[in-house]
């Protein structure tokens, strides 16, 4: 399909690099959440009900790049971004989760400890402080994979033709800068 028939596609108005890279981006994510979660789950990652939200957050990032990649939608582009914001949000808490359990934990077995060797303690502690920031890293890859997506590109696409540009340039001078 070509510009000049009028039948663009969101795939035809980017080029063949930049999409080989945005699938790439999609498949590392994929696969980052699913490493994460077939590793969480042989770790018994779901003995209390707060050690589940990980696995089931995962497992709805993955739903939604499955359908993103089979079928890339604005409707698609969008959820994907949520659930890749909802992925950094369960990660920074999951950092905060084990850190706060592993400070719990040093203050019982060592009541004398205070500052900064409490502090590096709970750091270094049996649950692995950081171990949820693979999660966040994983959601910050998939934000950038729907940077600039064409699937929305379309939509502005279309308000352009509709006129509906002019008014938003009057009101948001900015807006249009990058064109």
């Amino acid at each position: 399909m070509t510009i000049a028939t009028g039948n663009e596609t969101p795939a035809s108005r980017e080029s063949g690099v930049l999409r080989k890279v945005r699938i790439m981006l999609l498949g590392i994510v994929a696969l980052g959440i699913t490493g994460t979660s077939v590793e969480l789950t042989l770790l018994g990652h779901f003995e209390e009900p707060a050690q589940s939200i990980p696995l089931i957050v995962l497992s709805g990032c993955l739903a939604v790049i499955i359908w993103h990649f089979l079928s890339p939608t604005a409707t698609s582009v969008r959820m994907t971004r949520v659930m890749m914001m909802l992925l950094i949000v369960t990660a920074i808490a999951g950092v905060g989760y084990h850190f706060l359990g592993n400070l719990e934990f040093k203050r019982e077995l060592y009541p004398e400890l205070e500052g900064l060797e409490l502090l590096v303690e709970a750091v270094t502690g049996v649950t692995p402080v950081f171990a949820p920031g693979s999660m966040l890293l994983l959601g910050f890859i998939g934000l950038t994979h729907t940077f600039r997506d064409p699937c929305l590109t379309g939509e502005r696409a279309r308000v352009e033709e509709s006129g509906v540009e002019q008014l938003a340039d009057a009101r948001f001078p900015h807006a249009g800068a990058g064109k």
